[in-house]
Parts: structure tokens; sequence; C-alpha cells
């Protein structure tokens, strides 16, 4: 407890910097740092208040503790004592709750502290006192100083108006004022314009330099301190006297990433300082939490510029350390049961701010508008040079070694939590939660460098990393807090569905352990592709902003897949029911893409991997009756037997569901199903079922969409309950703007037409509903023959017709027809049918403003959800996502 100072005179002590102004020399300073930061809400409400009502003080507490930094990284860096290494660690953990104040306010002070060097002025107290110490004269002295050299400033002044025509006069009056100031200030305010000079160049010598770089430099300096956070045995001298580019590999903490191999032995006491100069530097990075979203993408901070860009000393070393803290944390070691209960594990915490302070350098890359230029359609894009230096090391990373140290470390540690959690023994292993941030490492590494990913889709057990990442993604669609592991994952699963060897590797028979309720698979697409249909369809909360990605996913995989199992074609089927019913279809005005992608996916199965996907053919046989309904799909208006003044009209309090259900009848017509030769031949010769007269009167469809409209802002960070924003921050199935992961064509809007172009009577003002709902789209007979002439569904009904018949033929009630009908199928072509098989087509992931707004605000929102102890940003005014208090 410091040198024995109470609790009580603790917070006496900051009472007393509410009321009054402390100057830099008072006593009272060290009466603070003499006892450690406790995690008590009182002390932020009472750091908060100073901000508030003394922000003089506040500003001289900050350069207080800066310099304390200052002075154990540089006069005393020989002969720091215990003392001073304590007195370190009370100076970073009051900077590590004092930034996130500052930050949130918005306001000038930060600029003014820590990059302008200005003094902050006191507010308006009629009852503030300045409160000096008796023993204490050198504020007195400054203060006669500085009128007398007001009082000569003024007479110089006087001179010079008074002898304006004797130049000789003036001169000597000049000279003798100049000479005796500067030998008796050098600090304040000067007499001459010569003078001003002459201080300034001494000033400029030490203290022209921002007090955040005296921060950040000081902060980086203490990572790597001989006797602090690495060994001894590497000198105490300024590693900058002998290397002044960049500092040595051998300071890193430990080795693996780019260093095979360091001096340092790790101990308690290193990991505990590592810890508190980890949070005071994830603190000053943290100036994006109090942003909003939709200006984080292009927002510059001068914190995060400095680290990533001017500074390049530290670059190389912060890196590995970062790296290798968490890669070689293995919390399991001898697999001794209950081991986590016998000691505290310093490294764990370690490992955790290491690997969330990597996300954070490595995602900052604002967008200028500058650096987008229009440009000629015709013309390629130029790149644009990176200037963050961490980014550009990854990008430029060629080491083999390093791919497979950092990939094996990621296996090892995404498997920790799914190991914990289903041991024999209860509780016997810690669940150590990493896997959220080391899921979004491993995306922006996939992102940054193209040999990592080549690295990691030719590795000899490659499909065997995605076992622990679709659990967690089956997990994760439970909850809407724990949507965000399925955005991520979703999001790698499309980088890597563009390579074709990946592809190809998930053909391999399925070696790995599931501790989710499926069947266990045969290969790896059946466990890729039974994931994917939980995440469609057996969702408690819709994930429908992901939908294009997952169906994409499917399509870039679907011209590799083989020998599917019955129970993966089976949800393919189901899959395709659950789109294709006119209550999905006709929702919104671009449900029919996610048709359309399904529809490609089996068209790729059955061009490509024909004979050895029989399974799925005789699953499509089975469920022909689904693809004749969308085939013969119409929409035939309902003629009103009452006039329009006599139809009732929704009342104002009715529900949005139920007013459109009274307002928009609409009648589903489908062409029987009797004849599938029929059916087949009229629509691939474009007949369009117009020999058949009747039609089956389905129920009527609500216009009311099952699911938000992808236009809507509703699920942004900024605006939900959650902790963890949902991907619908990027609306990446909004036909209207550039998709984030895809290039898609622009969609028919047919919102303001109905069937029977119905004029409706004008509204009361109070029937605020009814205004809202005739905005919603409104699907007509026209719109659907539109899109479905967009599906391809014609390869599909032609392998249905061909071998429909013979099918029919196999079937003889008993039975062995199922093995009968497989025997044919394997034996049964499709030469000839295709007329022309179209290239495999792939889609890749192209970032944008929007998904990197979001990628931010995912990334801190796990940050500040585990960063209670010590509550780090907890109770500050959080801009970038909305916290549920």
């Amino acid at each position: 407890m410091g040198t024995g100072s109470s609790r009580e005179q603790h917070l006496n002590s900051f009472n007393t910097l509410q009321r009054e102004t402390v100057p830099f020399s008072s006593d009272l300073w060290k009466t603070i740092l003499s006892q450690n930061l406790e995690d008590d809400s009182l002390y932020l409400e009472n750091l908060k208040k100073l901000k508030n009502e003394r922000p003089e003080n506040l500003a001289t507490f900050i350069k207080k503790l800066v310099n304390q930094l200052v002075l154990v990284k540089g006069l005393q860096r020989e002969s720091n004592t215990p003392g001073d290494f304590q007195l370190t660690t009370i100076s970073l953990s009051y900077l590590s709750r004092i930034l996130p104040i500052v930050f949130e306010s918005g306001d000038d002070f930060a600029d003014k502290v820590f990059w302008l060097n200005q003094d902050v002025e006191p507010l308006s107290h009629p009852s503030a006192k300045i409160s000096t110490p008796p023993s204490i004269t050198t504020t007195e002295i400054k203060e006669e100083q500085e009128n007398k050299d007001q009082e000569n400033k003024d007479q110089e002044n006087k001179q010079v108006e008074e002898n304006k025509e004797n130049e000789e006069k003036k001169d000597e009056e000049n000279k003798t004022p100049t000479t005796t100031t500067t030998t008796t200030t050098t600090t304040t305010s000067t007499s001459s314009t010569n003078n001003k000079n002459n201080s300034n160049n001494d000033e400029s010598s030490f203290d022209t330099t921002p007090l955040a770089v005296k921060l950040m430099d000081s902060l980086l300096d203490l990572l790597f301190f001989p006797g602090f956070t690495v060994t001894e045995s590497l000198g105490l001298k300024s590693p900058k006297e002998a290397s002044p580019d960049s500092i040595p590999v051998l300071f890193s903490w430990a080795g693996g990433f780019g260093v095979d191999s360091v001096p340092t032995v790790h101990n308690k006491q290193f990991w505990i300082n590592r810890l508190s100069v980890l949070q005071c530097l994830i603190t000053c990075l943290s100036e994006q939490l109090y942003v909003p979203q939709d200006l984080v993408s292009t927002f510059k901070s001068k914190w995060l510029d400095w680290i990533t860009h001017t500074q390049e000393y530290y670059t190389e070393a912060l890196l590995f350390s970062l790296i290798n803290t968490f890669a070689t944390f293995d919390p399991i070691g001898w697999g001794i049961p209950y081991n986590h209960l016998m000691y505290s594990d310093d490294h764990e915490i370690c490992s955790k701010l290491s690997i969330q302070i990597l996300n954070i350098l490595l995602t900052y890359d604002p967008i200028e508008n500058n650096e987008i230029p229009q440009q000629q359609p015709q013309q390629q894009p130029q790149p644009i040079e990176c200037r963050n230096k961490f980014i550009h090391y990854i990008k430029t990373l060629k080491r083999v070694r390093d791919f497979k140290f950092f990939f094996n470390a990621f296996e090892r540690i995404m498997n920790v939590p799914l190991i914990a959690s289903h041991t024999k023994l209860p509780n016997s292993t810690k669940k150590i939660e990493l896997h959220q941030d080391l899921t979004y490492t491993m995306w922006l590494f996939l992102s940054y460098n193209h040999d990592f990913l080549r690295s990691i889709v030719n590795y000899e057990n490659s499909p065997e990393f995605l076992i622990p990442l679709l659990q967690y993604m089956d997990e994760g669609r439970k909850s809407q807090t724990t949507h965000g592991i399925v955005q991520i994952g979703t999001f790698i699963l499309l980088l890597l569905s563009g390579e074709r060897d990946f592809s190809i590797s998930l053909n391999k028979p399925f070696v790995g352990r599931i501790h989710i309720d499926i069947q266990q698979p045969q290969v790896y697409s059946d466990f890729v592709i039974t994931v994917m249909y939980r995440l469609l369809v057996d969702t408690p909360d819709r994930l429908e902003s992901i939908y294009e990605c997952v169906l994409t996913i499917l399509s870039n995989l679907s011209p590799y897949m083989k020998n599917l199992s019955m129970v993966t074609c089976v949800k393919l089927m189901k899959l395709f029911e659950y789109l294709s019913t006119p209550r999905f279809l006709f929702a919104t005005n671009h449900n029919y893409r996610y048709v359309g992608f399904l529809l490609e996916s089996l068209n790729n199965l059955l061009q490509h991997q024909y004979e050895s996907n029989t399974r799925l053919i005789y699953a499509i046989l089975r469920c022909q009756n689904q693809f004749s309904k969308l085939a013969y799909l119409k929409i035939s208006p309902v003629t009103p037997s009452k006039p329009m003044d006599q139809i009732t009209q929704p009342s104002p309090i009715s529900t949005s569901e139920e007013a459109f259900g009274k307002l928009n009848k609409l009648s589903i017509s489908e062409e029987p199903t009797t004849s599938l030769n029929e059916k087949s031949d009229s629509t691939s010769t474009g007949g369009g079922g117009d020999h058949q007269d009747e039609s089956i009167s389905k129920s009527k469809v609500q216009s009311k969409p099952t699911t938000e409209h992808p236009n809507s802002t509703g699920a942004t960070p900024s605006s939900t309950n959650s902790g963890t924003p949902t991907i619908k921050a990027f609306s990446s199935t909004t036909p209207n703007q550039e998709s984030p992961k895809l290039s898609s064509g622009d969609v028919t809007d047919s919102q303001s037409s109905t069937p029977n172009k119905q004029q409706l009577p004008p509204p009361p003002p109070q029937q605020t509903k009814k205004t809202q709902m005739v905005s919603h789209f409104m699907p007509t007979d026209e719109w659907l023959q539109d899109i479905k002439k967009q599906l391809p569904l014609d390869n599909i009904l032609k392998v249905i017709t061909h071998l429909s018949p013979q099918i029919q033929g196999l079937c003889t009630g008993s039975g062995s027809d199922e093995q009968k009908i497989m025997d044919y199928l394997k034996m049964s072509t499709i030469v000839g049918i295709f007329h022309n098989p179209g290239p495999i087509m792939t889609r890749r992931y192209h970032s944008n403003a929007i998904t990197k707004s979001w990628f931010i605000a995912y990334m801190w929102c796990i940050i500040y959800l585990e960063n209670h102890s010590p509550p780090l940003f907890l109770h500050t005014n959080i801009k970038l996502f909305q916290v549920k208090q």
C-alpha cells in the first residue's frame, strides 16, 4: 500500500484537487502516488469530477505521471530502485484510467495537453483558492519575474514609439533591455523579439516534444526495459546507443515468430510489469472507441499514426513480442487436471492484451477520400501504399516457418475452450476465452498475406482447423450476443472458398471430434454444408445479413464437392424449399438472389461432379415438385367483392402484418404437377404452362416481410442492445449499394406497384402506420416472371425430364427400389443434356468502408467486454457501439 497512506487520506487528496488549483511542485502529488489505484468506481467518479471541475489539475497530474515514466527510462535508467519501479507501476495504472476519460469528452483537452503542450486554463470558481505549500518559494519568484518582464515590455514599446525618427537611438535602447531580460529569465515570457527566438531555441531542445510522444515512447521503452520487463543480461544502457535504427529483436519477450530464441526467461514479476504497460498502451490506442461507427473508417488518430507510421524503432520487436506472447501460451501444458487451481498464470492476461493490441495495430488503416480518385471505367485502380508499418510487415512476410508457427498456435488455442467444456473431470481444464480475438487475427493474416493463405490451404491437415471454427459458428448462432463469431467465420470461409486447393481438400474423409448435436460427417464438405444449413434455417434470431455471403461460399465450393452424404443432400433440398417458398421469396425485392445462388451451386454439382454425387441426383428427383412449383409460380390479382368505398380499412392500432393482409390480398397459383414431362417440356420451350387452365389457389401470402429490410440501419452496432455488433452494419444484401464482398448487379424495385392498381383513399393524419406500410415491397406477376428468367433453373429441369421416366420404371414398390435407383444413377450420364456448360465462377471478397467500420466496431466490442478487471473502459461514453447498461 505504498508508504502507508490510508484510503481516507487518499480520497481526501482527490477532494483537495477538486476544490483548489494545485501547482506542479506540490507535495499533494506524492500523497496521491503513494498508494495503488484500486478498482473502485469511487476513484473513477473522482477522476471524472476532476476533468469537469478542475481540468488544470488533471493536466498537471498527467504531466506528473508522464514525467515519472520519462525519468525512469531516462536519467535514472541505470540507477532505478524497486521503489522507482513501484512508482512507475502506480503511474501506469493512473494513466490507464485517465486516458479513456480524456478521450470520451471529445473536447480540445487532449490536444492541448498531449499534442500542443498548452496550459489548461482553470474554470471560473468564485471560492477557488490557490494551494501553495509554505516551503516552496519558486512560484513567487516566477510571478515576480513575469511581472518585471511585462513592465519591461511595456516600457520598451513606449520607447519605440517615441524614437521612431532616430534609428541609432532606438538600436541602443533595444540592446540594453534584451541582454538584461535574457539573463534573468529563460523559461518565461521575453521582452523582445530576439529574446523570444532565443527562448524558443532553448525550449525546443526539451519542451517542444508533444507529451503524447513522450508517453508513447516511454511505454515502448518500458516494454523492453532490462530489469523491468526483460532480463538484465541485455544491459542497462539504452539500446539506441548501439542500435540507432531499430531495437535488436533479442529484446523480444519470447521466441518463435520472427526470432528463434531470446535470452529472457519468464518470471512472475516480468509478467506483472508487462501487464501494467500493456494496459496503459491499449488505453492510449482507444481513441476509436469514442468515434461514431459511420466515421471510424476514415478517422485518423494521432496516437495510432505515431505508433504505426512515425516511429520505426520498436516496430519489429513489438510485433514479435505480441505474437509470441499468445502463440506460446499453453494452458493445458502436460495435461495435469486442475493445474489452474494450483497457481495463477499472469501469462494468460498478457496474452489476451497482446492479441488485442496486435489487432488494433493491424486494423488501423484509415481510408482517405483523396486516396480514392474517380477513374475512367477502362482504367485499373492504382494500388494505395499502406502507411501502417505493421500491416506492411505482415503483407511482405515470406518465411514459411513463421506461417507454420502461427498456424499451429491458432489450432491449439482454438481447441482449448472446446476441450475444457467436454472433459471427463468437470472443470479440470481452465476455459481460456481467446478464440474470438484469435479468429479476428486469423482473418487479418489471411486478408493481408496471400502467401500465408496459400500455405494454410496446402497444409497437410488444412481442413482440420475448420472443425473448431465451424463449431464456434454453430454455437454462436443461438444468441444475438455471439453473432459476431458467426460473421467473422463467414468472412474467413469466403476467403478460403476462393482457393481451388482448399475446395478440393474438403473432399478428404472427416477426421476429428465434434461436440455439436449433428451426425458424424463423412467428408469435410458434409460438415461445412450442415453448419451452413443451420445458420440459414435453424437460427432463433434471423441472420439474413450473412445469407448472401454463406450462399456465395457454397457456390464457390460446389464445383469441387464430391461424395456428399444423403443427409447433406436432403438438407440442400430443404434449404431450396425454404428459400423458394412464396412467403420468403416475396418478403423483399432481392430474396430471389438467394435462390439463384443455391440453384447455381446445384448446377455446378451437376455439371462438374455428376458421377460422384448420385445421392444428390436422387434427392433432386425426390423433390422434383419443388422445382416445378417455382417454375410455374404466378401471382394472380384477386377481384374485390365489394366496392372500394365499402372495403374495411385497417385500424390505426392494427399491426403492420394485419394491415398488409387486409390491403394487399394476393393469390399465388401453381400449375398442377401430374405430368412431369409436360411441365418440363413447356418450361424448356418457354410456354410457361399455358396448356393447363386450372390453377390451385394457395394460401394468401402476407406482404409483410418476415425479416428486416436490408436497407434499414437498425441493426448496426450503434443501435443494437447487444454488446457485439451484427453484420447488418454493411448491409451485404442491399441491391442498391455496392456489395462488400461480391459484385452484385442492381435489382429492379417494384415497391410502389400493386397487382390490381387500386387507388386507395388518402389516409387520415393519425394513421401514420398505413403511410409507412405503403412503402413496403409489393410483388407483382410481371416482376415475378422477370426474376424467374434470371434463375438458373432450366438445367435442373432438363435433368429431371431426362431421368424421371427411367426412374419411374424402376419403381416396383419393393424395398429394393432405392438400391436399384442408385445403381442406375451411377451408370447414367448427362452428356449432351447441357448445351453450353458454363465456366467455373469464383466470387471473392473486396474490402470497403462499410465492412471496415464493422470490423473495427466488432474488434472493440470484444476488447470492451473482456477488460472489466481492471475496468479500463467501463462507464465511459462509448460512441462506436451501444452499450446495454
